[in-house]
């Protein structure tokens, strides 16, 4: 603290300080000044120092990659106007995969006493900013976030609890609810009861209150038959009973799902994906569609994401981000199948600017393609 404190700025003292501290013990220095003195060590060096002289303390001050990428959005940020070419790099060509992005969050957060997502936001605007500030999280911790910003205020975004509490797996979810707690002070089963209600809420009650876990034990042939009748019977005729829809996907895990699609098939010639697109509409045919087959249903949110007029750049940003290599793979070939074109070459035509520049890294990267 004597190097900045008061008049003026001892810089030697402050340079041999910065020179001693590494690694760690830098990491563990920061931690005690901001116990101790209630404000970020970073903040108040930027406050004594200035020019290229602070560019160059601020990166000497960093205490791992994380902390040396987060300088670099740091110095993109400040003053009038955002170097917004900096930030992308940074998040998608300095920082390449979820650990090294969320370390440079932390290490943002630590330095520069703000949560970068914050920053982001405030600085850049659309798809690009919340694409941005997503990856700045862990894919857990995004989900959790995306789950209290769904069920806040006056209503709730269905698509977003669908996106999560239907389409992610078992175990992910489990973790979710439990980050949920953590960091909201509340049980995800009980704001989502008090937010929505209906078919649609069952759905997820039940969802989150029994876990679907694969592999579960077969179904006998007698009740695979059962539900392909009144699957069948449901669909039929005047107007579409979505309770006994409802009731059937959000049951059965995705194998046995498999199981009595098969059998559907066989007896009507439709799969059930389909049959869920024609015969329901709006958060019960996305919540029926993602317990059938998860990886469809985000190619075919990935679809609506830039057919029309405009694109959708929220859905298009939640059905990429936070994605495993393996699990983008298998959405590609779907998507591929269905629109013979691929994601990316999709994406490359749909948005343009840094918004297409960082995707096309961002997906590249799940492809194990260079990123440039």
């Amino acid at each position: 603290m004597g190097a900045i404190d008061g008049a003026g700025t001892d810089d030697f003292k402050l340079q041999r300080h910065v020179a001693r501290a590494r690694g760690a013990l830098m990491f563990a220095a920061k931690q005690a000044y901001l116990t101790l003195f209630k404000k970020p060590l970073l903040k108040d060096i930027e406050g004594d120092t200035g020019g290229d002289y602070r560019v160059a303390l601020r990166r000497a001050c960093a205490h791992n990659q994380g902390a040396l990428v987060a300088s670099i959005i740091r110095g993109a940020t400040l003053g009038a106007g955002t170097t917004e070419g900096l930030v992308v790099d940074a998040l998608t060509l300095y920082a390449t995969n979820e650990y090294e992005r969320f370390q440079t969050a932390e290490a943002f957060a630590l330095d520069y006493g703000k949560p970068l997502p914050s920053i982001i936001n405030s600085e850049m605007s659309g798809g690009l900013a919340y694409f941005l500030s997503a990856l700045c999280y862990t894919r857990v911790g995004w989900d959790a976030a995306q789950l209290r910003a769904a069920l806040k205020g006056i209503g709730s975004d269905e698509s977003v609890l669908v996106d999560v509490i239907v389409a992610r797996d078992t175990d992910h979810l489990e973790l979710v609810k439990a980050e949920y707690k953590k960091t909201y002070g509340k049980e995800l089963l009980k704001a989502v009861q008090g937010d929505v209600s209906g078919h649609f809420g069952a759905m997820l009650t039940g969802l989150l209150s029994i876990p679907r876990r694969d592999p579960a034990p077969a179904l006998a042939e007698s009740e695979i038959a059962v539900n392909v009748d009144r699957l069948y019977r449901a669909t039929q005729g005047a107007g579409t009973r979505d309770a006994d829809c409802v009731e059937v996907f959000s049951r059965y895990t995705p194998l046995q799902l498999g199981a009595i699609d098969v059998a559907y098939r066989a007896a009507h010639g439709v799969a059930l994906v389909n049959l869920v697109e024609k015969e329901l509409s709006g958060s019960a045919e996305e919540a029926c569609m993602a317990a059938i087959n998860p990886i469809v249903y985000a190619s075919r949110q990935l679809q609506r994401s830039m057919k029309g007029a405009g694109t959708k750049e929220a859905l298009l940003v939640r059905m990429l981000v936070h994605r495993t290599p393996a699990e983008f793979r298998s959405i590609d070939a779907v998507f591929n199948d269905e629109t013979h074109k691929s994601v990316l070459a999709w994406v490359q035509s749909d948005v343009g600017g840094k918004f297409k520049l960082a995707l096309t890294r961002y997906i590249n990267s799940l492809l194990g393609l260079p990123i440039e």
